[in-house]
C-alpha cells in the first residue's frame, strides 16, 4: 500500500511538471527567394500529449524591393497571406493528433503559394512551413521551398512572431470554453462534417462511426 501511495504522488507530480506550452520567437526570420530558415524553443521544452494545438503568428514589413516599398510598415502574417492566397491564412492555426503520444511528431506541415499584383508586376509567391517537437522535446519551425519572384519583388522580414504550441488539455472541450456542455457536441459534429483533425478524435487516419464513440467516451470520462 505504501508504494501504491508513493507512485500515486509521482504520477501526479510528473503531471504537475507537464511543459503545457512552448513558444518560438519569429523575429527576425525572413521571406526571401531561395532562402530556408528554422528556428527552435531550445531550451524550453514541451511533454507528449495526445492531442497539440498550434498558431502562427506575427508581424512582417518589406524589407527589399517592391515589398519594401508597399509595405515600409508591418502587417500582420495572415494578412499578407490573405493577399496571395484567399483562405491560405486559416492554416495558420489548427490542432493535430499524436496517435502515439510519444516524440517526435509534426504539428503542422502546410504548403502557401499565390500570385498577387506588386506594383508594376505580378510576384509569385510560396513557401513551406513546417512545425513539430524532436525526439529531445523541443519545438520546431522551418520555412523551406521560399518562391518570391521576380527578383525585384524583394524580401518581407518578421519584425515580431511567435509559433505556440501547446498540449490539448482536454480534447472533448472542442469549443474550448473550459466546460463540457452540450455545445460540445455541436462544436464535435460541425468538426466532423468538415473533416478537421478534431473530427478523426480516435486519430486512426479515418473519420466514421467510431470517432462519435471515442468522443461520447472522452466527455463521459470528463476532464482533469
Amino acid at each position: 500500500m505504501r508504494c501504491a501511495g508513493m507512485f500515486a504522488v509521482m504520477v501526479l507530480v510528473a503531471a504537475a511538471n507537464a511543459q503545457q506550452e512552448v513558444s518560438i520567437n519569429l523575429a527576425g526570420v525572413k521571406l526571401q527567394n531561395g532562402l530556408n530558415q528554422s528556428r527552435s524553443s531550445a531550451p524550453a521544452t514541451i511533454s507528449p500529449a495526445r492531442w497539440y494545438s498550434y498558431e502562427v503568428s506575427g508581424m512582417v514589413r518589406g524589407s527589399s524591393g517592391l515589398l519594401a516599398v508597399l509595405y515600409p510598415t508591418p502587417i500582420s502574417l495572415a494578412e499578407l497571406l490573405e493577399s496571395f492566397q484567399k483562405g491560405g491564412s486559416a492554416a495558420l492555426s489548427g490542432t493535430t493528433c499524436n496517435a502515439s503520444g510519444t516524440h517526435p511528431m509534426t504539428v503542422m506541415d502546410q504548403d502557401f503559394s499565390g500570385q498577387a499584383p506588386v506594383g508594376p508586376v505580378t510576384a509569385e509567391v510560396g513557401v513551406h512551413m513546417k512545425a513539430g517537437i524532436d525526439a529531445a522535446n523541443i519545438a520546431y519551425f522551418e520555412m523551406t521551398d521560399v518562391v518570391v519572384t521576380p527578383s525585384i519583388v524583394g524580401s518581407m522580414t518578421f519584425t515580431s512572431g511567435t509559433v505556440l504550441v501547446k498540449r490539448v488539455a482536454c480534447p472533448p472541450d472542442i469549443n474550448g470554453d473550459g466546460t463540457l456542455n452540450l455545445s460540445d457536441f455541436g462544436a464535435f459534429q460541425t468538426s466532423f462534417a468538415l473533416g478537421k483533425p478534431i473530427g478523426d478524435f480516435n486519430c486512426d487516419g479515418a473519420l466514421n462511426l467510431a470517432d462519435f464513440g471515442a468522443f461520447q467516451t472522452a466527455y463521459a470520462l470528463g476532464c482533469p
